[in-house]
Formats: C-alpha cells, structure tokens, sequence
C-alpha cells in the first residue's frame, strides 16, 4: 500500500522520517520513527532537504557522500508569497504528521500556506493544499525558492537540474499552473544580501549564477483579474509590461494545487529519476516501441523536409525517404505547412480534400514504411483563415486595449482612445473594435487623457466597416512574425484540439510545435504554452511512436517535447554546436538543425556536415523537394551510408571524438550494408589523411577494455574458474564460468576505482544460439549495488521479474560476437550482469564481460598553473573553446610555461594545444613536457621540441616551428605514464609575450 512519507525532526524530533534503501527508484518509502528539535528533514531521493522552524532550507545534503550544497550566505525559504506586491517570507514553520503538511505562516500579513509532502524513493514532492489570507490581503503569486545550491559545473536551465560530474539536485514542476522558472514582473526581488535575482533563463527551471545555481518555479492566482509582463524578454516588439490579463476560470487559477518534485540523484541516475517523475506524477511520457523517446535512439532518426508533398508524389516521396535510410517525410510548403492556412488547419487540396482524404495519401506512405509528419505555427493564425475573416474571433490575442474617446463613424480612419501604451508597445498594427478590423500607423498625442490612431485603413482583412460608440474598446492584436496573428487563451484549446484531430484522423505520426513562441503572447503566457502542447497530446490516440519537434523549449514542456532542433540554411555549424551543447546539457535526444540539400555542391561538401552529425550522434531534416530529389540519388545514398552507421553506434568514441573537431574532414564508404563500413580522413580538398578506419558495431578501437583479469564474484557458488568471465577469451562458447543453481543470478566485477565506461561487450554461452532471459548490466560505485549510486545500462526483463524496474531492450540470440552495449560516460567502480536462465536451460553463464573507456580529455575544466603572473581567467585555457577570445597569458615577456595536473598518473597518448592564433603568428620555443613530478625535475618526458638553439636549457629541439591556426596543434604520442603536463613558449613573431588558448590531453 502507498503511504505518505513525512519529513523528520533532526536532533530531538517529534514527527516521522523515512531512511530506507530499497532496489526500484519508483517505489515510495516507509516512514519510521523519530525526535524533535528547530529542523524539518525531508527525504528526495538522494537528497536530504533540511528545513528551518522559519521554513528556510538550511541544508541540501548529498546522501551519497554528505556534502551540503546550499550556497553560503544565500539561503531561501522553500516557499514564498507576493501579497500586495511585495515579496513575504515565512515568519515560522510547522508541521501536521496526520496529512504530513506543513504550514508556512506569514505572520506580518497573517497569511497561511499548507504544503502537503511526499516522499518517495527517488524524489519528493510538495503541493501547496491551501492559502488562507485577511479579505484586504492579496495573495498574488507562490514562489518556489528560488533555491540557490553551489553547484555549478552544469546547470540543465530547461530540464531542471543543476549537477555536476557526481551529484544532482533538480526541481521539476508538476502541472501546467506551476511554472518552471521566474516571472518576469519580479526582477527587482533579491536573495537577501542584495544578490540581484534577475535571471537570463525566465523559462528555466534552473539557472547559473556567479556563484553556483538556483532552482525556482512560480504559480499565479488568477482568481482575479490582474495586471502581468506577457511576452518575451529581450524582444522589444513581442513584450509587453503592464498588461491587463483577466480573471481565469477553473481550479487552474488558484495557488491551490502548485505543485513541485525535488530530487537528489547520483549524476548518471538523473534521466531514471525524470522518467520516474513523469510516470509517478502522471505527466506525459512519449516513447518509441516503448522505449522513453528522451533515451531512444529513434528520436534522433533523420527525415525528408519536402515542400513539394502532394497525393499524386507521395509513393514518390517514400521511396527517397527510403534511399536515404529515413522514415518519414515532413510536408513543409513556404513557411507554415500543408495548409490552407493556420488556424483552422484544413489541409490544402493537393493532399486531400478532407481528413479522410489525407489519410488515404498518408497510407500510401505508410504502406512503404513511411511515415508521414506535417509543419505547423502552432497558435499562428493567417490573416485568410475563418478566426480572422468575415468576423475575427474574440479570442485573438491582444497587446492591449483601451476605449474609444469618440464616436466612430463607418467611414474614418482616424481612432480617439484613452490611453497609448497599448499601441506602441508590442507588434502590430491592427486594432480589433467589435467585429471590425482597423489597421493604423502612428500613434498621436491629442490631449489630457486622449491619443489618435491614424494612417490607416477600415475593413481590414475582409472585415466588414461598421460604425463605433463611445467607449467601445479597442485591442491592438498582436502580429506573429509573418504577418498574421496569434490565438489568444481562448483559442489555445481549441487551435490545440483541431491539431491532435487532424493526426488522429489522417495517421500523421510526426509534427513540429515551430512558432511556440507566439503563447508568451496569450493571455497567461507560459501558463497558456504548457496548455496548449498538453492538450494536443491528451488528445492523440496513438502516443507510442507519437514525435514532436519544436525550435525552443521551457521547462514546462520538457516532458511533452521529443525533441528541439534549429538551424536554417544560413545557420553557422558554430551555431549548431551551441544548440546541441544546450540539448546535450538539458538531457534531450540531439538534432544540428534542418540542412538544406541546395547548399551542397558536391557530396563531399555534405559529407562534412554528415561526420559533425555523427560526432554528435545527431539527426536532422534534410530539406529538399521531390522533384529536386530526382538528381540527388548519389547525394541519398551517402546520407543512408552516414545515419546507417550513426543509428548503430558504429562509430567509437574516440572516431565521434576527433569527427567533433570542425577543422576535420571525413568520408564514408561501404564494406557490408548495414554492418561494416570504412572511414577515411581527408583535408579540405579530398585528399586522404592517414590510412582508414574500421566502422561496426561493437568496435573497440582506441578504447581500454579496464575489466581485464579485475576481480570477479558471483551472487553464488560455481564449480568454474572466476578467470574465465574476463580473461579476455571469447573464442569458445565453452570457456565459461557457470553459476549453481535455477534462476536469477548475477556475475560482478571490480574494476578497482572509478572509471568512466563507454562500451560494455557480454557473451554468455553462444554455441546453440540460445537466449537468455531478464538480462540486465548494472554500473555502481556501491558494491552493494544501492540504489544511490546504481544505473542500469541495459535491461531486457520486461515484466520486472529481478525487481529491478521493467526494461524495454530486447532479447537476442547469443552469438560469437558478443552483445556490445553503448553506454553514456557512466563513471563507476562496479558493473553486475544479471540473467535469469536461458530457452536452453535454466542456468546462467558467462564467457566474457569486457568494459572499455574510451580516450577522452583528461584535462578539461582543469585549472592550470603558470610560471608567474597572468591576465585573463586560467580556465580559459581548459574550457573546451578554441575561440580567441578566451584565452590566458603571461604578463611578463620572454620564457614562461603554463602546466596541468591530471590529478593522477594518466596514460597519453595525444596532445593538442591552440596557442593565440588570431593573426596566424608563430610561437618560438615550444616545448611539451611530460612528468610524475609537479617540479619537473626528475622523469621528464620531452614529447615536442622546436627550440633548435636550446635558448630555453630544456634541450635541443628538432621539431619545426609552425604558424598558429584555428586548427591547432596535435601532438601524437605513444601511450606515455604522467600526471602533470607542463607547454613552455618563449614569445612569438608579433610580441615577447605567450598566451594559450585551449590545452587538450587524451588519454585514459
């Protein structure tokens, strides 16, 4: 039975606390016994949230290892008020152990809030249950924190979270009235202490400060009417301040049922713990085959943007998805989609007359193995649709109103109102009076208390003249970016319900939220965005396999969205990089934006974006026509060769690696459809660069397999050699180590310290072609396998028999070839392989289990040192940019040296060094050190010397000077032992001075 888990008392507690460890991270917790004292405790997941007897948070502790990662100086009540405009903090704090509530008490205003709490395994979660306040006091907002945390290696602004590369705290916001992120209206609120609170990230759940992060989320009383920012910062013509926005009807409206998830979690259990918060809290959930499209590899699959996409082609059109190894064609014509026009989104003829018909040409498709997906606007409205023509709807969306100051005839173009605000800010030149579209252009002061709207025309867009009584109101619309307008909060249901309509009808099984930018504009802004996406998708009928995609994202809509892509024809792969930073960041699937097939001159030219997409393991729409498509069969079967190899995890890490790098180019040619391929390197012009690489899946080059001949147990006894699991045979499916015993079992091996996996390769007895059941590989650094520091990698029990959650892998045949699973830089000492009998028998054996890390750089986000004093940020020179602009150096001239410490011996084997490169100057006496000694006094390695005169003492070089480029320097070196690394220069061609701008150390 669920229970409700309460926060505990710390020292001398009075009410209950909950400390259980158990497997599932769903599950919830029991509560136990516990004291009293000032303090709350509250269990989220690996976090514990300390609570003062004024409701502030005055710890956010790490169970994993106790560290306190509050903010010093900064701390925030977990719950505040603006009532009559100002900020309130809570004055004391109780708690109800019966409805496990606590009552934050606003004692100068006498308000009360209750906030119900529930802890479960892997989060808890904090509802407010009720708002009592005075009849005078206006209760006008709740805020979540903001709760500012000293975490700040990373900080996911969109998903929430704020980590680093051990430890995670995240806040999630649980339904549509509860707004991940920060109003607007209250950025002159501060942290007490002065630290200002106006954050770049309004829409983000989590955002960076100078001195670590914070976590906030908001919900508004609409019960009445107020005044709001709607829009979007930044933006002059799309934000407006001071806006009237009207009362909201339903339960929507009130602070009563703001609701947030908190949570702890080891670094790589932060996406389980989402997915956990998206099915214990009922929020959407889109998979693919049952697979969380956030995790799925098929969220990534590439598509044909066509603008073309007619009945009459459509087969067409399939069989060029096909040739390029996609499947799905995206209908895409101007700027909005296959419609007649946004809106009401009937399709347009060409497709099919109705639904019914549309869906007849969708079929076409899908009976190819094609499926269809369709550009939208979202709430963009045409100025031909029905909402705007003969008589606009109500519920377009206004910049604001005022009202007439004098008659209006059926003739004049000239408008008297009460007030110019609403005209002069925002975007848009139209002004709505009753059934009336007028358009104007300037904006004139009158008088006291009167303005004049002019140079304009009556009748707008096919509105019919009519004269207008004093006092009437005027509402200026607002005007989407192509000229039309946007949907109002009356409209977002209903724009949003026509949409899952027309999937449901036709079968469209892909389809882009472009333009959602446009609901900051409505009403209740980011209330009325998570609204809108929300209700679309209550309403399709056909989730699984069910893809969205959109340009931007709020926190709110993380849940919903499948993914984000951005990039135009004109797009930078620069540009590209930071969009997919940002994905990679914020845990999405990753896609480098729509590439445009008209740009390539030559397949080698699209070639260099295709190795960027692999690089990043990133998909794209590939925007092109059917009929231009006729010539391009070349250019169709080289991207098939590309997303063949990526969507198999072909690639290594060490190939996805150096293929990032945006001075390289690469080409790829086929050995074995669909299993192997060859990868050459070349320069600019397509000229070979070293020998080629293998491609296949499973591939191991360039990695370490770190489980080799490690100490290996068994959850049981075995009459074979232990030696055998990890000997580094493969060769006979014979050569294996057998647990004792029917069912359930595992093998775990100790890898001796905490290493950063890549790959994970598994045989277990292949010579019948068996499989085996409920096969699961675990990665801890608990021996224990706890769920604090446990992910699971790879699951194929789907009914949960081993209680270890229910998995969507499949099962396989076993073969000599192993089963080769990728895995996404889990650091960890433990990996347990779990199975469960096989269609052979029910015992379970294993022949091999090999673990590989991949070469990485060792020295990013280290802090270097320097042989005296310097200008600019030392991080500069290890922030993983090779941009001029950051870049650190010596003050004083001639010979100095910058160095890095790896934090322990590390095994080499490339360095690559940008010094300042800007005006293609040459560095002189550039030397690369390698040491176990941080004084380099003894065991020095000298791997690069160009100083032929020996004027810096370390030695006579015979390595050539070179010209700095954006390129930069690699360095190649055989597998050379050192913890410290030490770059000396001794000026260059433009000064005495030396300056790097970017250190990377591959290695193990």
């Amino acid at each position: 039975m669920k229970r409700t888990h309460p926060p505990r008392r710390s020292a001398a507690a009075v009410i209950a606390v909950c400390a259980v460890t158990v497997a599932s991270l769903g599950a919830l917790a029991a509560p136990v016994a516990a004291q009293a004292a000032d303090s709350f405790e509250v269990d989220a997941g690996q976090l514990t949230l300390t609570l003062s007897d004024t409701g502030t948070v005055t710890e956010l502790t790490s169970k994993i290892d106790g560290s306190n990662h509050t903010a010093p100086g900064r701390l925030v009540s977990l719950i505040r008020v603006m009532a009559d405009d100002s900020a309130q903090d809570p004055t004391s704090l109780s708690y109800d152990s019966d409805s496990s509530t606590f009552t934050f008490d606003f004692a100068p205003k006498n308000i009360k809030v209750d906030v119900q709490v529930e802890s479960k395994t892997s989060y808890a979660t904090f509802e407010v249950t009720g708002v009592t306040a005075p009849d005078d006091v206006d209760v006008e907002a709740v805020l979540w924190g903001p709760l500012p945390t000293n975490i700040s290696q990373s900080v996911a602004e969109t998903a929430g979270v704020a980590y680093d590369s051990n430890f995670a705290i995240g806040i999630h916001a649980l339904n549509n009235k509860t707004i991940g992120g920060w109003p607007l209206e209250l950025d002159s609120l501060g942290y007490p202490g002065g630290q200002p609170n106006r954050m770049d990230y309004h829409m983000g759940a989590a955002a960076p400060t100078a001195w670590g992060s914070v976590l906030q989320a908001y919900s508004w009383d609409y019960t009445t009417a107020r005044t709001r920012t709607i829009g979007i910062p930044g933006v002059p013509d799309q934000y407006m301040p001071d806006q009237p926005v009207p009362a909201l009807a339903g339960s929507d409206a009130q602070l009563e049922g703001s609701k947030i998830a908190l949570f702890g979690a080891w670094r790589p259990n932060i996406l389980p713990v989402l997915e956990n918060i998206q099915l214990g809290e009922g929020l959407y959930h889109g998979t693919i085959d049952g697979k969380w499209q956030k995790t799925a590899q098929a969220t990534t699959q590439s598509f044909l943007v066509l603008s073309d996409i007619s009945s009459s082609n459509i087969s067409q059109a399939a069989a060029y998805a096909t040739q390029a190894g996609m499947s799905t064609v995206y209908s895409l014509e101007g700027v909005s989609g296959p419609w007649v026009s946004d809106g009401h989104q009937v399709f347009k003829p060409k497709l099919g007359a109705t639904d019914a018909e549309v869906k007849t040409t969708v079929d076409v498709a899908a009976e190819l193995g094609v499926k269809y997906g369709a550009h939208t606007l979202s709430d963009f409205i045409s100025t031909n649709d029905g909402y705007v023509r003969p008589v606009p709807h109500p519920g377009l969306a206004k910049a604001g109103s005022a009202s007439l100051t004098r008659a209006l005839d059926q003739t004049s173009t000239e408008i008297y109102v009460s007030d110019a605000v609403p005209f002069k800010n925002g975007h848009g030149s139209v002004v709505q009076v009753g059934d009336e579209l007028i358009s104007f252009r300037t904006v004139t002061t009158i008088g006291a208390g009167e303005w004049r709207l002019s140079g304009g025309s009556r009748a707008a867009y096919g509105t019919s003249a009519a004269p207008h009584a004093i006092g009437a109101t005027a509402s200026r619309l607002w005007a989407n970016q192509y000229g039309g307008f946007l949907g109002g909060h009356d409209l977002v249901e209903e724009i949003s319900s026509r949409f899952a309509a027309a999937w449901n009808n036709t079968g469209t099984r892909a389809m882009s939220f472009d333009g959602l930018e446009g609901l900051y504009n409505s009403e209740y802004g980011p209330y009325d965005l998570s609204n809108f996406m929300s209700n679309m998708l209550s309403e399709i009928e056909e989730k699984d396999g069910f893809l969205t995609e959109a340009s931007m994202m709020s926190s709110n809509i993380w849940d919903m969205q499948s993914r984000v892509s951005w990039g135009e024809s004109n797009t930078s792969m620069s540009q590209r990089y930071s969009n997919m930073t940002y994905m990679r960041r914020n845990f999405l699937p990753s896609m480098i934006g729509w590439l445009y097939l008209r740009n390539y001159g030559s397949v080698r030219a699209l070639e260099y974006d295709l190795s960027k997409m692999a690089a990043w393991n990133a998909g794209t729409g590939l925007q092109s026509s059917v009929a231009a498509l006729a010539s391009k069969g070349e250019y169709l079967a080289k991207i098939k060769e590309w997303e063949a190899a990526r969507n198999l995890g072909a690639f290594t890490k060490d190939q996805r690696n150096r293929m990032m790098d945006t001075s390289t180019y690469w080409t790829l040619s086929v050995v074995e459809a669909e299993t192997k391929w060859s990868l050459q390197q070349t320069d600019k012009d397509g000229n070979p660069v070293g020998a080629p690489e293998d491609v296949f899946v499973g591939n191991t080059a360039g990695s370490m397999n770190v489980a080799l001949n490690k100490p290996v147990t068994l959850s049981g006894k075995t009459t074979r050699s232990l030696d055998f699991v990890n000997d580094g045979d493969t060769s006979s499916s014979g050569h294996a180590t057998s647990l004792k015993g029917r069912g359930a079992g595992w093998m775990q091996i100790d890898l001796g310290k905490p290493t950063t996996v890549n790959q994970i390769k598994l045989w277990q007895p292949y010579d019948d072609g068996r499989s085996y059941h409920d096969v699961v590989v675990q990665l801890s650094n608990d021996p224990e396998f706890g769920v604090g520091e446990t992910v699971t990698v790879f699951n194929n029990d789907i009914d949960n028999t081993l209680g270890h959650g229910a998995g969507t892998d499949a099962e396989y045949a076993e073969s000599s070839s192993g089963k080769s699973i990728r895995v996404d830089d889990v650091t960890a000492r433990y990996a347990r392989f779990w199975a469960n009998g096989s269609t052979t028998n029910p015992h379970n054996a294993w022949v091999e289990a090999q673990i590989f890390q991949s070469p990485r750089n060792l020295a990013s986000g280290i802090t270097p040192t320097f042989s005296g004093e310097i200008s600019q940020s030392p991080t500069f020179a290890t922030d993983g940019s090779t941009e001029t602009s950051g870049w650190v150096g010596l003050t004083a001239p001639g010979t100095g040296w910058m160095q890095l410490d790896l934090g322990g011996t590390r095994t080499i084997n490339q360095i690559k060094l940008w010094q300042y490169w800007g005006n293609g100057r040459t560095y002189h006496d550039v030397v690369v050190q390698l040491s176990d000694d941080p004084t380099f006094e003894t065991g020095v390695t000298t791997v690069f010397n160009n100083d032929t005169d020996n004027s810096a003492g370390l030695g006579v070089g015979t390595d050539a000077e070179y010209a700095e480029t954006s390129v930069g320097k690699a360095i190649q070196l055989s597998s050379v032992d050192a913890r410290y690394v030490r770059f000396w220069a001794s000026g260059n061609t433009s000064n005495p001075y030396n300056s790097w701008v970017e250190a990377q150390v591959t290695g193990y």
